[in-house]
């Protein structure tokens, strides 16, 4: 189905390409596949659609084929409902975009059974990886700005209660002097351990931004998180610090077993 606040001239292009039906979304064979690995049987495809005034639009479309019953039981666990994973992304997407922490909009989804489809129109702006590898050994326009977004970011996803899960710097969309995020996909809302999760999501954001925020940008991204969260600062700033260097430990494991 197409989202109900979706206009023309988006609206007859998807009905075009036949991204208005789940079967007209696993039949589409043009685009550009974007495979990464442990995919599984998702497809994720880059589609380019020209409306009748020549303008061009940027559009995702993700594919979802059967799961493994353990991921089926974990965002069973998750969600509290059986629902696939391209209504639990379309869902994700709309809240956020209510927690104002996305600019990311779906277009078009539908689920049965155990294939459902998603489209995604193309976020605007630029990840923080991508600035931030072409600034590699500079400073960032003013790190304290950036730490001061990237805070208040985390907290109005966290205050109301969920984490993302893959908050690295390539999940930072950086637009017009704000940022957001992009790859709701796993993004829920804890029963249990919440600090534990958002201690998890920081600890992405402070091992994917080590190169290209200072120890002072992130000390002061830790004190304003801190004073929203209630934290004590340097406790805070310990645990995420702690998890983080985890988190590079088995980034280099596995870079280790893949180069043997």
């Amino acid at each position: 189905m197409i989202s109900p606040d979706v206009t023309e001239p988006m609206r007859s292009l998807l009905v075009s390409a036949g991204l208005d039906t789940l079967n007209g979304a696993f039949a589409l064979s043009m685009g550009r596949e974007l495979n990464k690995p442990n995919l599984g049987s998702r497809r994720r495809t880059r589609l380019e659609l020209t409306d009748s005034a020549g303008r061009l639009h940027v559009v995702y479309l993700k594919r979802y084929g059967p799961e493994p019953l353990k991921a089926r039981v974990r965002r069973l666990m998750e969600n509290a409902v059986p629902i696939g994973p391209a209504l639990v992304e379309a869902g994700n997407i709309t809240t956020a975009a209510r927690l104002g922490v996305t600019q990311m909009r779906a277009l078009a989804w539908g689920q049965t059974g155990q294939r459902g489809y998603l489209v995604i129109a193309e976020s605007p702006g630029e990840s923080l990886e991508r600035i931030g590898a072409g600034e590699r050994g500079k400073s960032w326009g003013d790190g304290f700005r950036l730490a001061s977004l990237l805070s208040s970011l985390a907290w109005r996803l966290h205050g109301a209660g969920y984490v993302h899960r893959d908050f690295y710097a390539c999940h930072v969309f950086l637009h017009k002097g704000q940022v957001s995020l992009i790859d709701l996909a796993r993004m829920f809302k804890p029963r249990w351990f919440n600090r534990r999760w958002r201690v998890k999501d920081l600890a992405q954001l402070h091992y994917s931004m080590g190169e290209y925020l200072s120890s002072e940008h992130w000390s002061r991204l830790v004190k304003d998180y801190a004073s929203s969260s209630g934290d004590e600062p340097r406790r805070l700033a310990r645990s995420i610090e702690r998890k983080s260097a985890r988190i590079r430990r088995g980034v280099d494991r596995r870079r280790r077993r893949a180069s043997q």
